[in-house]
């Protein structure tokens, strides 16, 4: 084999391997987003629990606040 064909034949696998590199980095990719979009959405729900506690405790630890609270719930 001669140099230009012993040079195409390089070419052509680094062009695969690129191509398989390629691939390999967009599904690591992908699986990354997947988790980071599940880490946002549990970190959300969870700020927003502790967001409505917070408020629930401070209907309750106020007299007139709760007062008013338990004519609405009642009514």
């Amino acid at each position: 084999m001669d140099f230009v064909g012993t040079t195409e034949v390089l070419g052509n696998l680094g062009e695969f391997f690129g191509a398989i590199a390629v691939f390999a980095t967009l599904a690591y990719l992908a699986v990354q987003i997947r988790q980071n979009t599940m880490a946002q959405r549990a970190t959300a729900y969870d700020s927003s629990i502790r967001n409505f506690m917070d408020v629930r405790q401070a209907i309750f630890e106020s007299s007139e606040v709760s007062a008013i609270y338990a004519r609405v719930v009642m009514t």
